[in-house]
């Protein structure tokens, strides 16, 4: 016996009939335009903001895989690979392009395209064959996450950032989204997962979790349910040993190592925090819509971002509003549960990901919001299916969700039309690489924030790699490069100082690799140029296994 039991909205504004009236052909049309019109203007956007050296390994680590190195063999990557959710896609689109920089801002921006279509049919996905769906869904989802500033505006516009993680999170519960899962879609939920976590490990608790809790309480309630439920919980698991036992076949022929995992960097908090860590949460949701208000003073526009926050608030109270019928389903009978297994999945992923950020460190800092973005993004999807498949009980609910949504696009349009208008950034770091390959300045040490860049604006044609002073001496810093290029064979004969200055002090460069034969100062950036070659005065650290 099924647990979820569906009620169907019906259609509450005549602008639903007035679509499902208009001609099929006619209705493509219209949404084509407005995809090809939107996916412009989020370039246009994406252009505007600024990159730095964790997206530019991105396109780096897609060079290697476009020329002979599939598996990025030698590569020493961060705390998470992102190999099958960022650098292929960026191997795919060097393979297509060439290798432009321009693709630090259109690869983010199809991802983001397709997160925004994959999470409208999902808000709208009919509950049962053959019945229509009904657009206000789709509505909802564009009117919460349609609009991106803030801090969502940076995590989709540019990356990495998740966006694709999310992408195939969606994916995967659009192949879900049935009365009945089919081998077929089981099989390819199973590949899709465990591809996904070869990149990143973000669905192991947002998405496998959430399936074993909900079949837990299926199998509770009624032991019949263990025919849906143990298939799709074993191909859930199946999936993370596949990622792991793939991964371990990876390393036998060749390819990237992670020495400093996410998780070891990720610390419970005291629990004299919490309340802090709590501010914090509520702080972090706000900056992602460009809604944060304390601290400032009174003038014209606070009041409109105090009512973007009404859809962070939204998203709290779909998740809230499920798990707590889920709660008093696990004591009444199983026919009383009104909503479906997907919604469910997207309300305790939320509930996750909301209660990690607030419960571990990763609060410290307002940089740390687009940990965050799977929250804004599942609780759109949500609300869209409280809307136009009656997650929502009740009309007025239902109404009261559709109006929140629109009133927060509402006062998020003028904030959106002005950040698109703005000009295409120009950095600093585009005009530093042409210098040094005019200059005949091909390979260099810097920092690691001044060094992929800078290397990735040059075309890939002047290589800086990065190096880190320990307080004492300047070692080799392993972090989102190939180990190859601190081979012997290499012979650096310049450090690039960025701007900032971050971890190249001039006067601990000249101390250890002697004094340059001529400075430059070149758009804010100091480079040492030496007439011989500098890598014997490095200290080459051993890579970790």
């Amino acid at each position: 016996m099924e647990l979820l039991v569906i009620r169907y909205a019906r259609p509450f504004l005549p602008l639903s009939r007035f679509f499902s009236a208009l001609p099929a052909a006619l209705r493509w049309g219209v949404a084509a335009l407005l995809f090809v019109g939107m996916a412009w203007l989020y370039r246009h956007h994406s252009l505007s903001f600024s990159t730095n050296s964790d997206y530019a390994n991105s396109l780096l680590q897609g060079d290697a895989i476009a020329h002979g190195n599939p598996l990025l063999n030698h590569w020493v990557m961060t705390t998470v690979s992102y190999y099958t959710t960022d650098a292929l896609l960026y191997g795919i689109g060097v393979l297509i392009r060439g290798f432009d920089t321009v693709l630090l801002h259109e690869i983010p921006v199809v991802v983001y395209l397709g997160v925004l279509v994959s999470a409208m049919l999902l808000a709208t996905n009919a509950a049962r064959r053959g019945a229509k769906r009904n657009v206000w869904g789709a509505v909802v989802v564009f009117a919460s996450i349609g609009l991106p500033l803030g801090g969502l505006g940076v995590n989709f516009m540019i990356g990495p950032a998740r966006t694709c993680t999310i992408l195939y999170m969606l994916l995967m519960l659009l192949l879900l989204d049935t009365p009945r899962v089919s081998v077929p879609r089981l099989l390819l939920f199973g590949t899709l997962l465990t591809f996904t976590l070869l990149g990143d490990d973000f669905p192991r608790y947002v998405i496998v979790v959430p399936i074993l809790l909900l079949a837990a309480l299926r199998v509770w309630r009624d032991r019949a349910a263990w025919k849906t439920e143990v298939p799709l919980v074993c191909v859930a698991i199946g999936a993370v040993v596949a990622a792991k036992v793939v991964y371990a076949l990876m390393k036998l022929v060749g390819t990237y190592v992670i020495t400093d995992s996410f998780s070891s960097q990720v610390a419970v908090i005291p629990i004299n925090d919490v309340p802090i860590h709590f501010l914090r949460t509520i702080e972090s949701l706000q900056v992602l819509y460009y809604a944060n208000f304390w601290g400032e003073t009174i003038r014209a526009g606070l009041g409109a971002r105090v009512m973007i926050c009404i859809l962070p608030v939204s998203f709290c109270f779909a998740s809230w509003y499920v798990l707590a019928r889920l709660a008093k389903a696990a004591r009444q009978p199983v026919q009383a549960i009104p909503f479906d297994r997907v919604s469910a999945y997207l309300a305790i992923g939320m509930a996750i990901n909301l209660l990690a950020y607030t419960f571990t460190n990763l609060t410290t800092n307002l940089g740390a919001v687009r940990y965050l973005v799977p929250f804004c993004v599942f609780g759109a999807v949500l609300l869209g299916r409280g809307v136009s498949r009656g997650v929502f009980v009740r009309r007025r609910t239902r109404v009261l969700a559709l109006y929140a949504s629109l009133v927060g696009a509402l006062f998020t349009l003028p904030y959106f039309l002005i950040a698109v208008r703005q000009p295409s950034y120009d950095p600093p770091a585009r005009r530093m690489g042409e210098w040094l390959v005019a200059n005949g300045l091909r390979e260099g040490y810097g920092s690691y924030w001044g060094c992929a860049e800078v290397t990735a604006r040059s075309g890939n044609r002047a290589h800086i790699r990065p190096i880190a002073w320990d307080g004492a001496n300047f070692h080799t810093f392993f972090w989102g490069v190939d180990s190859r290029w601190f081979a012997p064979s290499v012979q650096p004969n310049f450090v690039l100082i960025d701007p900032e200055g971050f971890g190249t002090p001039p006067a601990s460069v000249i101390k250890q690799f002697g004094i340059p034969s001529r400075t430059e100062q070149q758009f804010g950036y100091t480079v040492l140029i030496y007439d011989r070659d500098i890598s014997g005065k490095l200290i080459v650290d051993k890579l970790a296994p």
